[in-house]
């Protein structure tokens, strides 16, 4: 096991950036919404940060003009969402930003209060913890040359200080446990890590390395110690398993995709495919549906 020197920090760096040119969609007449559980990255049509149903209803785009590779993440109580999005023309290069999820009478969700967290040269990986408090990301050079780089910790707030940084390098993906103690860190592409949350001491779970495979996407168990991830091999085959959190576990084979998060009962998983079709799938009975969108990185609210 190594240990990480945290480090808890009291930084209030002020942010000299340029306006947003993000647009939040508007609330529009539509049948009342019953779940928008799934946000993800909308591909064609009105491209952008997006919400549709578990049966792929509803497609809404929230938050349009977010060029870059967006990732997001669901509040616990699905009321906000917490994305990345690159900043036109700005030297910070990415940035990391929540905007409320609103409805309106008849049902329609739609963005508001957006509110800029922090940026970064690098963001990417952003994650809410389950308690509601915090969000984890993995950034670098954190609001301007010479902040901090790593695994940052951040109130979900406008501005807000960076609360710890564990100085782990070549982040490509992050998971919170149920509890909050821990993160499931995707390393160097091809190694799973994990992080306590109190301590920064972090373990290897499971690498890829010698196969030369690489990891996309990867999303802990809403209720249990059940990692699923994607993974690309050399050949570029898509695979996604599911991992146990214990010694020994061996990486288990569901299908063909990647970039996977759980449903909220752990009982499915919903993933892309091919041309960026995105998917849902029955573990027990291997069931899937197609949600006829086309995206990336979805994220199924808790």
């Amino acid at each position: 096991m190594r240990r990480r020197r945290v480090r808890r920090l009291s930084l209030r760096s002020a942010l000299f950036l340029s306006g947003s040119a993000l647009t939040l969609g508007a609330a529009a007449s539509a049948q009342v919404a019953s779940d928008y559980a799934i946000s993800f990255v909308r591909t064609t049509g009105a491209t952008g940060l997006a919400v549709v149903r578990a049966d792929g209803s509803g497609l809404t785009t929230l938050v349009s003009g977010t060029s870059g590779s967006v990732e997001s993440c669901w509040s616990p109580d699905g009321q906000a969402i917490v994305f990345t999005h690159s900043v036109g023309g700005d030297p910070s290069g990415t940035a990391v930003a929540v905007i409320d999820v609103a409805y309106s009478r008849r049902g329609q969700p739609y963005a508001t209060n957006y509110r800029r967290v922090l940026t970064g040269s690098i963001a990417s990986s952003p994650v809410w913890s389950p308690l509601g408090d915090e969000v984890a990301v993995y950034a670098e050079e954190v609001n301007g040359p010479g902040g901090p780089s790593g695994i940052v910790l951040v109130a979900p707030v406008a501005n807000a200080p960076v609360s710890a940084v564990y100085p782990v390098n070549a982040v490509n993906g992050l998971a919170w446990s149920p509890d909050g103690d821990r993160l499931a860190v995707t390393t160097r592409g091809s190694d799973v890590e994990l992080l306590e949350v109190a301590t920064g001491s972090t373990s290897t779970l499971c690498s890829f390395a010698s196969s030369g495979t690489a990891i996309a996407g990867i999303d802990w168990g809403r209720t249990n110690d059940t990692l699923v991830l994607g993974t690309i091999s050399p050949t570029r085959e898509y695979e996604i398993h599911t991992l146990g959190v214990w010694p020994g576990a061996t990486p288990q084979l569901v299908c063909n995709g990647r970039f996977p998060t759980w449903s909220p009962d752990d009982a499915s998983v919903c993933y892309t495919y091919g041309n960026w079709s995105m998917y849902v799938r029955t573990l027990a009975t291997g069931a899937t549906k197609a949600l006829k969108v086309h995206g990336l990185r979805p994220n199924w609210r808790r």
